[in-house]
């Protein structure tokens, strides 16, 4: 129809100006942030983007007309819809336009879409909703599908990969999904999700919800994935976890106490799926030499000589998880150590344990 054309046209030719409030002029600090949002969104720089629009949020919102218009297309002719969307060149336009529509229509729209602008936008409204339900089936099924797409170019995943899993906090509805997704997509995309991940050692109490959340989507992964693929995966993302070794490299990263790391769901799984009894066994042995040639080694420091301790003692939960833990047990239900803290007070006085909480490993 005519009509429903010339809406199209009209949501297409929209533009935002930027400019000062009132009639004073632009504050400094705002013109350079404006300069640089407005660079990020030329180039597609979808991490920077997604930091700073929260700023823009409040102050970018379409109004009622617009509104009206964007959902009229959407009832009655998406694909004008989709075009219209694609000809938008700046982020603020297109999250106005997303805003407008329901979640499975900002999916429908991001997987017909031609434009990086138009698929980021769609995925981080979705994704980033705070308090939201769950997604529907239909929902995550459309998403897990976006991301394949997106994953099939190198390019475009790397950029979503530096936007979505920097923080993985921020985009809650995002991680079972995206481990369906890695699942199907090609096998790079996996390997380099791994990568993505910041590592670092988070504490026992409280909880990481960052290490949650990817735990969340290496478990959709491993029940949608071959078992080649599973132990591609686990491989790749235990041999990154032993060469961080807790910051070994850092000499100000000390240690106090028993720590996770976000890549403990991967290498758990590598010790179930990817070692043999007897590697696992050996793995474990190796470690358990490692911690007495601890006792014999000089160190700079007390703090130094106790970082140690808690690193190996943090390398040791997922091997020790694996051989010895309970059906069902999560890595998280309980701590191993490679001696009776509570009937040695030597080792307890020795390595600084606060409390007898650990369990140790059978001889």
């Amino acid at each position: 129809m005519e009509f429903l054309k010339a809406v199209g046209k009209f949501v297409a030719k929209r533009q935002i100006v930027y400019g000062a409030r009132g009639s004073g002029r632009l504050p400094i600090w705002e013109s350079e942030f404006i300069d640089a949002f407005q660079k990020d969104d030329v180039d597609g720089d979808w991490a920077e983007i997604a930091g700073m629009w929260p700023r823009l949020e409040a102050v970018v919102w379409p109004d009622a007309l617009y509104t009206g218009m964007v959902c009229c297309l959407a009832r009655f002719d998406f694909s004008e819809l989709v075009r219209a969307a694609d000809a938008l060149p700046q982020c603020p336009l297109v999250m106005a336009l997303v805003h407008a529509l329901s979640v499975g229509q900002q999916l429908r729209l991001a997987i017909a879409s031609n434009s990086e602008r138009v698929r980021f936008c769609c995925a981080f409204t979705v994704t980033r909703r705070e308090g939201a339900a769950e997604l529907s089936a239909d929902d995550e099924t459309a998403l897990s599908e976006l991301l394949i797409k997106v994953a099939a170019s190198p390019e475009e995943w790397r950029k979503w990969l530096a936007a979505f899993n920097t923080y993985p906090l921020r985009y809650p509805l995002l991680h079972r999904p995206l481990g369906i997704a890695l699942a199907h997509a090609r096998h790079e995309a996996a390997l380099e999700y791994i990568d993505s991940i910041k590592l670092h050692p988070t504490q026992l109490t409280p909880p990481d919800a960052c290490r949650a959340f990817i735990s969340d989507c290496l478990q959709a992964f491993s029940e949608q994935a071959s078992l080649e693929q599973r132990q591609a995966v686990w491989t790749y993302a235990h041999r990154r976890w032993l060469d961080w070794r807790f910051d070994t490299r850092k000499t100000d990263a000390n240690l106090f106490e028993v720590h996770r790391s976000p890549l403990d769901f991967a290498v758990f799984s590598f010790v179930c799926e990817c070692m043999s009894s007897d590697e696992r066994e050996g793995a474990l042995a190796e470690t358990q030499k490692q911690f007495q040639e601890v006792g014999l080694t000089w160190y700079s420091s007390e703090t130094d000589f106790t970082t140690e301790w808690n690193r190996l003692l943090s390398i040791f939960q997922p091997y020790a998880h694996a051989c010895y833990r309970t059906e069902g047990a999560s890595l998280d239900s309980r701590l191993y150590s490679p001696f009776d803290l509570q009937q040695s007070l030597y080792h307890r006085i020795m390595y600084r344990v606060r409390e007898s909480s650990t369990h140790p490993v059978p001889d």
